[in-house]
């Protein structure tokens, strides 16, 4: 298999959209959305090993990775899912299966509901309609915490470990490796600082932890209910974002939902226990796949998109 290369294309208003992609011609695509404060690189285990028999698309979203900051701020869901529409058009994947973490997932969701024609099978990990009170309190006050630069790569590691409790050390030397670029003589992490503070202001009403809630909770319900592809929804066994409740709610409301528990596992459920993502995600892909005609046409290769260098 061919190492992950860069390519970028052009997102809501222009913006330049980063990808890195694990190149495998003429196969099935696979479509990864990273979550808040994450990128695509978060993905490096499990698309290394879907390679084998897929081609795997990861998507830097606006404001994270390498990806454009968005100076006006326009860091919302809607904006996020015309910036994935976008990127498919100009990549041109043909079909393809769609796996989302956190943030990610919800913008799959609404994709999928959006153009079902499009997907061959979608991903949920670890969120839904509703999150936990816990989970989404912890997630703000990390966003605003969130230290604007480091002294070095390795003080970013130890902040990286520390926010991310149960998370593998090869997890969080990767995170290390992507997540910083030097500027100025310290280190920057690659998620814009305006990003949580225009999400929460585009997609919230309030304060505390119906900000990850309101007013979305309907609208994702909604798409649960319209999506008719086979559908995965992982949680971490010990989650405090997605609840077993609310997971179990989630699979009985879609048309062919399954669902899954990574053991030892929090929200972070790929970082923590990244063995069980891959063997899980892969069964069920696979499962997919047999029951699956790829007609000509689905399978197109990405074209037009040279490696680029990284920044």
């Amino acid at each position: 298999m061919v190492d992950p290369h860069s390519v970028y294309a052009s997102g809501k208003a222009g913006l330049e959209l980063h990808a890195t992609v694990w190149a495998n011609p003429g196969r099935p695509v696979c479509i990864l959305l990273h979550g808040f404060s994450h990128d695509s690189r978060v993905w490096d285990p499990l698309a290394s090993a879907l390679q084998r028999h897929y081609e795997v698309i990861a998507l830097d979203f606006r404001g994270h990775g390498r990806s454009g900051w968005d100076l006006t701020g326009r860091y919302c869901h809607d904006t996020l899912l015309e910036d994935l529409k976008a990127i498919i058009e100009q990549l041109r994947p043909g079909r393809f299966h769609l796996l989302g973490h956190s943030l990610g997932a919800r913008v799959a969701m609404l994709y999928t509901a959006a153009q079902p024609d499009r997907v061959l099978s979608l991903g949920i990990l670890d969120t839904g309609p509703e999150v936990g009170d816990r989970g989404a309190n912890r997630i703000r006050q990390e966003a605003e915490n969130t230290p604007s630069h480091f002294d070095s790569r390795q003080n970013y590691f130890e902040w990286l470990c520390q926010r991310h409790p149960l998370a593998i050390r090869e997890s969080m030397e990767r995170m290390a490796e992507h997540g910083v670029r030097q500027v100025d003589g310290h280190w920057q992490p690659r998620t814009d600082p305006g990003f949580a503070r225009a999400l929460w202001r585009h997609d919230a009403s309030g304060g505390g932890a119906d900000d990850l809630r309101q007013p979305l909770t309907q609208e994702l319900w909604d798409c649960l209910e319209a999506i008719s592809c086979r559908t995965l929804v992982l949680r971490g066994q010990i989650s405090s974002i997605l609840k077993r409740d609310v997971a179990q709610t989630m699979v009985e409301l879609l048309a062919q939902g399954v669902l899954d528990s990574a053991p030892m596992a929090g929200h972070a459920v790929m970082l923590d226990n990244p063995d069980y993502c891959i063997e899980a995600i892969s069964a069920f892909l696979a499962t997919v796949d047999q029951n699956q005609a790829y007609p000509d046409g689905y399978l197109v290769p990405i074209a037009g998109c040279p490696p680029a260098q990284a920044n």
